[in-house]
């Protein structure tokens, strides 16, 4: 399943071969970013939490 591999005799027969293989490449990206933010939102709440944990206990 290597993107760039030549077309063999299954897909071969497709004339249009770089919108189906642009295509998961836009939904990768997509879920990377959606990703990104979910690990970005995570971090700053762990470090609110911690930081109010030692808020409290000093």
């Amino acid at each position: 399943m290597n993107p760039y591999e030549p077309p063999t005799i299954e897909n071969g027969n497709r004339p249009r071969q770089p919108s189906p293989a642009t295509a998961p490449q836009q939904r990768a990206s997509k879920v990377d970013s959606i990703a990104a933010i979910v690990g970005v939102i995570t971090v700053a709440c762990l470090a609110v939490v911690y930081a109010l944990d030692w808020w409290i206990h000093h």
